[in-house]
């Protein structure tokens, strides 16, 4: 499956919150015409650029986000027909995990993330694609065995040598404000208590609005990516 750039689509990384809130208020109001990042303007940028393939990968949109029944459908159905509609949903659209291979009711993690990492996904991103497996599974009322779990991210290990060599000899370590900014590019610091400078570069020249917007949805996006975390409280 692909976007409209051609591009193969991942399983849905969104939380899992931020999809139902989202099916929430389109049921509490109506599904438009077109579903496309103005309709989710009470969502943080990364969200919205998460939620959009999502929605076009469970094929509740079209590549040019337009409808498709089944949305109207579960924003139309009481809870045991969406529960119902679900239910046949996950089984189809995550066909590799229904296809016979093993059972899901009696598999391990193991099995599942191999599952997932067949999906052409690795990373951060099959923890965010197994927790959001996990919750709509849980929703469908689909019986999922309790040792599969979205596995943990690895963080780089930190070079302690390096840095109790930097951290004996200060003058060593240059402060935020006196490093050089790569040829084209333009630096902000900031200090966080107890942590060293924060030190970001960005392009430089960023003088329209819409520039400036991507470069922030970009930097935040790609961070909640490297440490497997999202700013949930930005919903």
């Amino acid at each position: 499956m692909a976007d409209e750039s051609g591009k193969k689509l991942s399983p849905p990384y969104v939380s899992y919150t931020s999809f139902t809130s989202f099916i929430k208020g389109l049921s509490e109001t109506h599904v438009p015409d077109r579903i496309d990042k103005t309709v989710m303007s009470n969502y943080s940028g990364s969200t919205v650029y998460a939620l959009l393939p999502a929605l076009q990968w469970l094929e509740l949109i079209d590549e040019h986000g337009n409808p498709q029944p089944i949305l109207d459908h579960l924003t139309n159905a009481n809870d045991t027909e969406y529960q119902e509609l679900l239910n046949k949903l996950v089984k189809e659209k995550y066909s590799f995990l229904f296809n016979g291979g093993f059972d899901l009711a009696k598999a391990s993690s193991g099995q599942v993330i191999e599952a997932f990492k067949q999906q052409d996904i690795s990373g951060s991103t099959v923890t965010k694609c197994m927790s959001f497996f996990l919750a709509i599974a849980k929703s469908a009322g689909i019986k999922v065995s309790s040792h599969v779990k979205a596995p943990t991210v690895k963080r780089s290990p930190v070079n302690k040598k390096k840095k109790s060599a930097a951290s004996s000899n200060p003058s060593n370590v240059p402060d935020a404000e006196d490093r050089q900014s790569p040829e084209g590019t333009e630096k902000i610091s900031f200090t966080l208590r107890g942590m060293p400078d924060v030190v970001i570069y960005f392009p430089a020249g960023l003088d329209e609005e819409t520039e400036i917007k991507r470069v922030i949805r970009a930097t935040v996006f790609n961070l909640e990516m490297y440490y497997g975390v999202q700013l949930e409280g930005d919903d």
